[in-house]
């Protein structure tokens, strides 16, 4: 199976091997991933999912941050 251990020394294996991710818990780590350098594929392997969706799930969750930090500058105005 695809299994690997992150960062902070907690095990993370796929969906179908037992372990569930929640998808906060998912974007919170793949992020944390990308920004330490890991490749698209590392980080679907450690999240338990593809290639394809590590690199939309970062891009997703940072288009998220940004609509939000854009929210907050126009609540400062």
């Amino acid at each position: 199976g695809l299994r690997g251990v992150d960062a902070s020394g907690v095990e993370v294996v796929s969906k179908t091997k037992g372990v569930v991710l929640t998808a906060a818990e998912r974007k919170e780590k793949a992020l944390s991933y990308r920004k330490m350098g890991y490749s698209f594929e590392a980080i679907g392997k450690l999240c338990g999912c593809s290639t394809q969706r590590a690199h939309a799930i970062v891009t997703e969750y940072l288009q998220e941050i940004v609509a939000r930090n854009n929210n907050s500058a126009e609540e400062l105005r």
